[in-house]
């Protein structure tokens, strides 16, 4: 009990006495002239609010205060709620709508265009042209994109007739053309006899040419760098030809596009690894004859009608195959790629802040021709590009989950945009639960003119003709000993050489990527700070 005795003059204010009322099961109210209990002057029936007594006017006044409050609690939390929900939908919302029967569609139309072809779709071929007037016409369908070609001349050596490469010492054997051997795209013609000199390591640094001398045949394996800083390398060491053999676990000879000097073939694993091995140094004679084809190639592109064009991101893949088999994972799983993501894009229009252009390239297996000339054109488009991602070869049979380690970008300036990159794929997966490792840039796919220009790229991939190893067999499944795609450049590159799974999953963190990439309002910042 309260208590308290305080006398005061009526109309006087007033300290008051509040006493507990054990009968009535409330507090009553007492000026100190009337005893408690009912109907005494000064007694009222007041209500009772943390221990004190409040007129009825002001308990009114209390609980409309109390109630407006609570209302506004209710509302300030739902709001939190719905904001909180509409930013993890727009962090998923793109990857979560990407599904594999469109991807699988379109591969069926490449594969359907290859068979009606020659069963290629190489540029300069009616292959390719028909690819492009596909392309063009899913792009089309979409009202947020502008869609146009961009046309570039090509120039590529085509061998005339048989070429001759044949061993002649210890033993004698004549390799057979497209089995066991190939001439690389772009290699200059010639003829000549040499003894093989086997080139160390990887023969990505000059020295490891120390075993070549004037007028030797360089032999050296594939993987790790490009064909064109091996076969520098081996002209650089007097070399008169090139040979570079494929990795082991494949049946094919290494085949692509170089940029030499002196002729360079390809070779098969066995071929190449029983040269490697020979106790006396072997001699080959070699001969190709060719012409020099000059033709024009197309790049389809597709951007975006809203978002910063001072800030662009390029989400590229090749659109041609080899010369030799239809390219459905190399590079049909990319193209697929690249149109769901446009034929989506729209799902997130409020998220574009940056401009996105959806790109196709042109004679990348010439080497890299369509990307290199679209980044050495970009002023005429009016806008910077400010981003850059790769997709090549999603859907690898025997594959990993691979994008590039941005520390190997060829400049201290680049790597940590790189590597912000490289996060943002690491957090799809990690998210995902899919496991992922790193490859190095090599300059062997359409991010590398980018990279030159100094723009930050990065990418994904199943991977490319290296060897599966038996840790990468622990962490993804398949086959240890086999190539990740065991019919790179060859006729069996077909829709069943693809794995959906993983065509799928590259797509949807290539989805995610460039949804945090667009929606950034500043995305050089983003990019570059820490």
């Amino acid at each position: 009990m309260l208590t308290g005795d305080h006398h005061h003059k009526e109309g006087e204010a007033t300290d008051e006495v509040v006493e507990l009322d054990p009968r009535a099961g409330s507090y009553n109210y007492t000026d100190g002239s009337a005893s408690s209990g009912g109907g005494g002057k000064g007694s009222s029936s007041w209500g009772v609010l943390g221990g004190l007594r409040y007129s009825p006017k002001k308990r009114k006044y209390l609980a409309t205060l109390v109630a407006v409050l609570a209302v506004t609690i209710f509302i300030v939390a739902l709001m939190i709620i719905i904001i909180a929900l509409a930013n993890t939908s727009d962090q998923t919302q793109l990857s979560d709508d990407v599904e594999i029967e469109p991807l699988m569609e379109t591969l069926k139309s490449l594969q359907s265009i290859a068979d009606d072809n020659n069963n290629i779709r190489f540029t300069g071929t009616p292959g390719y042209d028909a690819s492009v007037n596909f392309a063009i016409s899913e792009l089309s369908k979409n009202d947020d994109l502008l869609v146009f070609t961009q046309t570039f001349y090509v120039s590529w050596f085509s061998v005339v007739g048989t070429p001759l490469l044949a061993q002649t010492s210890p033993s004698t054997y004549s390799y057979e053309y497209l089995v066991d051997f190939s001439v690389l795209s772009e290699s200059p013609d010639g003829a000549g006899t040499g003894t093989i000199a086997n080139v160390a390591n990887n023969g990505c640094d000059d020295s490891d040419y120390t075993a070549v001398s004037a007028g030797s045949i360089a032999l050296v394996s594939t993987g790790v760098c490009s064909r064109t800083i091996k076969a520098s390398s081996a002209a650089r060491a007097g070399a008169i030809a090139v040979i570079i053999y494929n990795a082991e676990g494949t049946t094919a000879p290494v085949s692509g596009w170089v940029t030499s000097t002196i002729p360079a073939f390809g070779l098969s694993f066995i071929q190449g690894y029983l040269l490697s091995q020979s106790l006396q140094p072997p001699t080959l004679n070699f001969e190709v004859v060719g012409t020099h084809i000059n033709t024009t190639s197309q790049n389809v592109l597709a951007e975006t009608k809203m978002g910063n064009n001072q800030t662009v991101i390029v989400v590229g893949g090749h659109l041609d195959s080899d010369d030799v088999g239809p390219g459905i994972n190399d590079n049909g799983s990319g193209s697929a790629a690249v149109l769901e993501l446009a034929a989506k894009i729209g799902e997130i229009k409020k998220d574009i802040k940056n401009k996105i252009v959806f790109a196709l390239w042109g004679a990348e297996e010439l080497g890299l021709l369509g990307s290199s000339y679209y980044v050495q054109h970009q002023s005429e488009y009016h806008y910077t590009i400010g981003a850059n991602i790769n997709l090549d070869m999603l859907g690898s049979a025997n594959y990993i989950y691979a994008f590039h380690n941005g520390s190997s970008a060829p400049t201290v300036e680049l790597q940590a945009p790189c590597t912000k990159l490289q996060k943002l794929f690491e957090t799809f997966m990690n998210s995902s639960k899919l496991p992922y490792e790193y490859f190095p840039f090599a300059g062997n796919s359409d991010y590398d003119p980018f990279l030159k220009a100094n723009i930050p790229a990065n990418g994904i991939t199943g991977g490319y003709n290296q060897i599966k190893t038996s840790a990468e067999r622990a962490t993804f499944g398949g086959l240890a000993d086999v190539a990740f795609d065991p019919c790179l450049h060859q006729a069996c590159d077909t829709i069943t050489n693809v794995n959906q799974d993983v065509l799928l999953h590259e797509t949807q963190a290539v989805a995610y990527v460039l949804q945090q990439l667009t929606k950034q309002n500043d995305l050089h910042k983003f990019l570059y700070e820490s």
